[in-house]
């Protein structure tokens, strides 16, 4: 298990890990598929599927033969068009994720966020549900960028904070996060209270599980 003695910044994913946005996700993927006479999937299946990019869930819960480019392109431009006007029906800050921000930024620690939400979302939903945080980066899907868990991103992000990755903490839910973290060299937290179960987490072997917010705390002690 990694050890830090000093963190210098901690980078957060987003969906899963500071929001749960499962429900907004999800209606606004059916809604989606149902306006193309599509089946639609339960909200639950969801929670395993979101993670790596809205083209890549397109071509998950797409019926088979309508998984084209073409088709994947037709869904996102919908899906954007229905998420916009939903985004925020029930989406909300996990317990306890709050508090946990604004001890980090008493602690003077860089704080960033890296999410696979296309970028103009991610910053809509920071800036609605964090006003009071500051947020040194905030980066979603970018043009020219590659997604996680490719580390591109996350490596932007520590030279931008000026911190080496192996003084960073990553901090999500999902493989994907762990796998950037540990793609980029830095220090990987996976969250239970996210979309994916800790077994998820435990096999893409993260540094920390935390179960709590607070925990978090404790683990920049170690």
């Amino acid at each position: 298990m990694a050890r830090m003695k000093s963190v210098k910044a901690i980078l957060f994913d987003l969906d899963g890990t500071l929001l749960n946005t499962i429900g907004d996700i999800a209606r606004s993927a059916n809604e989606t598929l149902s306006s193309f006479g599509y089946p639609t999937h339960p909200d639950p299946l969801y929670l395993e599927l979101v993670g790596d990019g809205l083209d890549n869930l397109a071509r998950k819960i797409l019926p088979e033969g309508k998984k084209t480019d073409e088709d994947v392109t037709t869904f996102t431009t919908h899906y954007r068009e229905v998420y916009t006007r939903g985004w925020n029906k029930t989406s909300h800050p996990y317990p306890g994720v709050i508090e946990l921000l604004q001890e980090l930024v008493k602690g003077d620690i860089p704080l960033a966020i890296l999410s696979n939400k296309r970028h103009d979302f991610t910053k809509l939903c920071v800036q609605t549900f964090f006003p009071e945080i500051f947020f040194a980066e905030i980066r979603g899907e970018q043009s020219g960028v590659p997604i996680k868990p490719h580390p591109e991103a996350a490596l932007l992000i520590a030279e931008q904070l000026q911190v080496a990755p192996s003084e960073c903490l990553f901090v999500g839910d999902s493989e994907i996060d762990i796998e950037t973290a540990k793609a980029a060299g830095m220090v990987s937290v996976g969250v239970e209270w996210g979309f994916r179960p800790r077994s998820i987490l435990e096999d893409a072997r993260a540094d920390y599980i935390i179960s709590h917010p607070h925990e978090l705390l404790a683990v920049l002690q170690k």
